[in-house]
């Protein structure tokens, strides 16, 4: 699998096929082959100092599309407090907001 990630360029400080870390001088990159092997593991590691919502994929098109994708919410409050929620925002459902607890599906029930 080709792992993309947006808004950051990554260390790669061990690639698939590896069991070695090199935290000295490691390949930067935004793309990653995670290898074939089923025992194939790769680590990356970058700084969070992009505020906002990055998308991590596989490249293959229908791996993406059956959802091999994740988004990394980095830096929320700064995020928030630059994107502010509309007012408007909060009237877009009124039916949904005047629904009682029970009726949203957590009517006592047992929590996680």
């Amino acid at each position: 699998h080709p792992f993309h990630l947006h808004g950051h360029t990554f260390d790669v400080i061990r690639p698939q096929g590896s069991t070695e870390y090199n935290y000295v001088n490691p390949v930067r990159r935004d793309v990653v082959s995670t290898g074939y092997a089923a025992t194939d593991n790769v680590t990356i590691r970058f700084q969070t100092d992009n505020a906002g919502p990055w998308f991590l994929h596989c490249h293959i098109d229908w791996h993406l599309q059956a959802g091999l994708a994740i988004v990394f919410a980095e830096d929320t409050p700064d995020t928030a407090a630059a994107n502010p929620t509309p007012d408007a925002w909060n009237q877009l459902c009124p039916i949904y907001d005047s629904l009682t607890p029970d009726q949203l599906g957590g009517g006592g029930g047992a929590t996680v």
